[in-house]
């Protein structure tokens, strides 16, 4: 009978505690997913972040909003990457371009909300079509397979004699980037897709006491967060309300449209 191998167990060991890391990151990650998109929709009226309290439903579904946000700037990201190493100088110039000189529009329009989001996810399946498109063309046309190489020369050139002048800022600089991209990206579109959400949320529960109509925001448990609002203008000023369930009876909530509503000072 031979003894198991110290090196195999080893591995399986290392595996399983990668793995049992990764899963235990899951649940934490989604969490601040939807806390961060919590935080983004609560801030666009201005009632403090102490109030949020989501359960295990609303954190999945906040986190997917901004867990979209995401995946279309890592889609961007991994295909910019993917097609530099590859074999094809048309599709290694185009991943140069996308990686250089496409990651901060597309940041910038995903920034923006809502409205840029299929635009920057069009710009991705658009590059996929542009390069399977290019890869065809290059082996029928030379003049194609000579440009390519001439452009990808140049911009491999630039970027190799700036990490050649600069070895160490460089390698850092790129090690840091990493790290932020992963670790706040994320968590940043997040917060920004949960505060135009809230910009262009149209329809509210809609509740009328002693103050007037309130517009229901959030129900975090028993716990009633409202807005006072003016119909008419279909502005608010950033004030807000507070019931526990327990301590109100006889309330009727009516789904209306009252929005986009519109922050104002006066």
């Amino acid at each position: 009978m031979t003894a198991p191998d110290s090196s195999e167990s080893s591995e399986k060991k290392k595996f399983s505690l990668s793995e049992g890391m990764l899963l235990g990151a899951i649940p934490v990650a989604v969490y601040a997913m939807g806390y961060s998109y919590e935080s983004g929709f609560l801030s666009f009226y201005g009632i403090p972040t102490s109030l949020i309290s989501i359960d295990a439903a609303a954190m999945v579904s906040s986190a997917l909003f901004g867990a979209i946000y995401a995946f279309a700037l890592l889609l961007w990201v991994s295909l910019s990457v993917d097609s530099s190493a590859s074999d094809s100088y048309v599709e290694k110039s185009l991943g140069l371009i996308m990686l250089y000189f496409g990651f901060f529009p597309v940041l910038f329009m995903l920034l923006q909300g809502s409205k840029y989001l299929t635009v920057a996810m069009g710009m991705s399946f658009g590059m996929m079509l542009l390069i399977v498109l290019l890869r065809k063309l290059e082996t029928k046309w030379n003049w194609l397979r000579r440009v390519s190489i001439k452009l990808h020369m140049t911009l491999s050139g630039n970027f190799n004699s700036a990490n050649e002048e600069f070895p160490s800022a460089v390698n850092a600089l790129r090690k840091g980037g990493a790290i932020v991209l992963i670790a706040m990206i994320p968590f940043l579109l997040a917060y920004i897709a949960g505060q135009n959400n809230a910009k262009a949320l149209t329809l509210y529960n809609i509740i009328s006491n002693e103050l007037g109509e309130l517009a229901v925001i959030r129900i975090y448990g028993d716990k009633i967060i409202a807005i006072p609002f003016d119909r008419k203008a279909q502005t608010f000023s950033r004030e807000f309300v507070i019931f526990e369930i327990g301590s109100i009876s006889m309330v009727i909530f009516k789904s209306e449209k009252v929005g986009p509503i519109k922050y104002t000072s006066s």
